[in-house]
């Protein structure tokens, strides 16, 4: 206690006077305040104050005042033979109690709802950090044998995180199962309205740590069964975050209208309808504040997030630039790439310079969709791949992966079926690339009959997907790469008008050259640490020379090279594999016991020239696109096989 201030005491007793007299609050106001200014220690003159001046409620001075006072509570009121009503408050002051989620207003009737008021309205104000000190201290202070204070402090603590944005405490603060969450609750009316609360700020927690779906389920289940309308307004506005961060924008609007409809202002009511989202957080995020209670002292989860996405998205694209420095031959097709690359970026610049000086951007000048043309074996889908690469490491696509698909895929079922199928496989591929070799399968038949008329229905399907995927965010959005041979393509692109706007970008691989041959031979060996002996590689220069001067039709009645026929890097990868099959055959009969670890390195390593001679011919012998009536040079082979 501190000695008494008589100007204070007559200062206190003149506003209780006015308070009694019903005359209008600033006579009493005015009274409290000189009382406060003559003696700062007098906790009922602060308390008087509050309860006559509304906006020192709102006040961290008042609330400080009444902090550091609280130890003197109830002194003056007792000196004036006062007593607390229990129900109503000292001097009927109530502090209300929002902290974000339910505004109840909660009597001052001690020491300990005193002290707790006064950190209330400094959190509210948004000194987190100088509230939770006060909070911390009281709840040591005060034990279970207090079931009513023990658990409106446990409240303003969960309530306290939620103004922090600390959700994952939140969380693990209401399912913590050491303890139950509420002391003796059957002797405790106010815990009815505690738990309102919690139960909201949970839901609110939820999609503050990115779950938006269980917190749509949870706000369901509780709108359901309460009809506080204050809880029912804190639900609602959750609701609506939940459906923002689902995407759902229009759903999130209704909402937020339909709770203008019984509370015209409140903080977080205002942030939700100005089309603002709750931010996520993740322990990792909280553990980057400098201030644990202030959200904007650390780094969001948002940016951590965009931060390992960049770096994953850069090692991605070292990569896929790497994968293409490394492709064989194709000097061409590393050009185009390379020109595609640099105009997606130079879009993607462009839509970000758009945006900063509040212009419109056009998706069309970001057609992401191409069509790769070229012979079987040339790289085709190995150049889908590093495309998928550079447009995830570029931040055009969510993903760098590949859904590669065949017209078979989509032709199936019956009239409708194609349509709905199509739709199901691009569906899959949200977020990444949709590849559809062999395109001009769709348009194959005579135009007429059934898989025609499939066809042109997954065509059709594909085309409108296209058209819509501009303005969707990147885990929505599908590029779309059709491949085949170029006279295929051709006619595919003549079938439909709206085919070559939507695919600006060709891609053209060429057949490989009788020494590139070679090289992709030499590299299929070197991926496993293996040799071609002493003359393969010349042997193999002259047969594919002569294989390149091979001209026929394949299965499909289109006139192609040797080359082609045998799938060009395809058929290099046959051979050589079927070398390593007949080398094995013939080291598996050498007594290999004696052998030096040099030794066994050259003989298990090396593919020697008669593996390679064996293996290739017998890859011509088993092929179906093989012409053996026009192979002239057969004979030659066989005959310098017999020396």
């Amino acid at each position: 206690m501190t000695t008494s201030n008589p100007t204070a005491q007559r200062y206190f007793s003149l506003g209780l006077r006015s308070l009694a007299a019903r005359a209008d609050t600033k006579e009493p106001a005015q009274a409290f305040r000189l009382a406060v200014e003559a003696d700062p220690t007098m906790c009922d003159a602060w308390m008087g104050l509050m309860a006559v001046d509304r906006t020192r409620l709102g006040d961290p001075a008042a609330a400080r005042g009444l902090l550091d006072s609280a130890r003197n509570f109830g002194a003056e009121l007792r000196r004036n033979g006062m007593v607390v009503d229990p129900a109503e408050g000292a001097l009927g002051l109530k502090i209300p109690v929002q902290m974000g989620v339910v505004e109840l207003g909660m009597p001052v009737t001690d020491v300990i709802y005193a002290r707790a008021g006064a950190a209330v309205i400094l959190a509210q104000a948004g000194f987190l950090a100088e509230a939770a000190e006060e909070l911390t201290r009281l709840q040591r202070e005060v034990t279970a044998d207090s079931p009513a204070q023990r658990n409106y402090l446990r409240y303003l603590w969960i309530c306290l995180l939620g103004l922090a944005h600390r959700w994952p405490e939140v969380l693990s603060t209401v399912s913590d199962g050491r303890e139950p969450l509420w002391v003796s609750p059957e002797s405790d009316g106010a815990v009815r309205f505690w738990q309102l609360g919690v139960t909201a700020l949970t839901a609110r927690a939820l999609v503050g740590t990115g779950d938006a779906h269980q917190a749509l389920s949870a706000t369901r289940t509780a709108l359901a069964s309460e009809d506080f309308k204050l809880v029912q307004a804190s639900l609602i506005v959750t609701q609506a975050y939940a459906l923002r961060a689902t995407g759902d924008e229009e759903g999130a609007v209704k909402l937020v209208r339909d709770a203008r409809a019984w509370i015209s202002h409140r903080a977080d009511l205002d942030h939700a309808a100005a089309g603002l989202s709750l931010e996520v957080v993740t322990a990792q995020s909280m553990k980057t504040r400098s201030d644990p209670w202030n959200p904007s002292s650390g780094t969001t989860a948002q940016e951590i997030e965009q931060e390992t996405l960049d770096r994953q998205r850069d090692v991605v694209l070292a990569d896929a630039w790497r994968e293409l420095d490394g492709l064989v031959g194709s000097p061409d097709v590393k050009s185009q790439i390379r020109r595609l690359a640099s105009k997606v970026e130079m879009d993607r610049e462009r839509k970000l310079l758009s945006e900063e000086l509040g212009e419109e951007y056009s998706e069309e000048e970001m057609r992401l969709s191409a069509i790769i043309t070229g012979p079987p074996g040339t790289g085709k889908t190995t150049g889908v791949r590093i495309l998928a690469k550079l447009y995830y490491g570029l931040g055009v696509i969510a993903r760098p992966e590949v859904f590669e698909h065949q017209p078979s895929d989509m032709m199936t079922g019956y009239v409708g079926q194609a349509g709905i199928r199509t739709n199901k496989l691009i569906d899959e591929s949200r977020g990444g690339l949709f590849f559809l070799d062999e395109a001009y399968g769709l348009v194959a038949g005579d135009g007429e009959d059934q898989a025609s008329r499939f066809g042109r229905e997954a065509l059709e399907v594909l085309l409108a997907r296209i058209e819509n995927e501009g303005d969707k965010p990147l885990r929505e959005k599908v590029v779309v790469v059709l491949a085949g041979y170029d006279d295929d393509m051709n006619r595919l692109l003549q079938v439909n008008p709206g085919l070559p706007l939507r695919f600006p970008t060709r891609i053209s691989f060429s057949s490989f050259t009788p020494d590139e041959l070679v090289a992709i031979a030499e590299s299929v060996a070197a991926r496993s640490r293996e040799e071609l002996g002493e003359g393969v590689r010349a042997y193999l220069e002259e047969h594919n020379k002569r294989l390149a001067e091979v001209s026929a039709l394949d299965l499909k009645g289109r006139m192609c090279s040797g080359v082609d026929l045998m799938s060009n890097a395809r058929f290099m990868r046959t051979v050589i594999s079927g070398a390593r099959g007949f080398r094995d055959f013939r080291v598996s009969a050498v007594d290999r016991s004696m052998l030096s670890t040099e030794e066994k390195r050259a003989l298990l390593r090396t593919v020697e020239l008669e593996d390679v001679r064996l293996a290739y011919e017998e890859t011509l012998r088993v092929s179906p696109n093989f012409p053996w009536s026009e192979w002239h040079l057969l004979a030659d082979w066989q005959a310098e096989a017999n020396g």
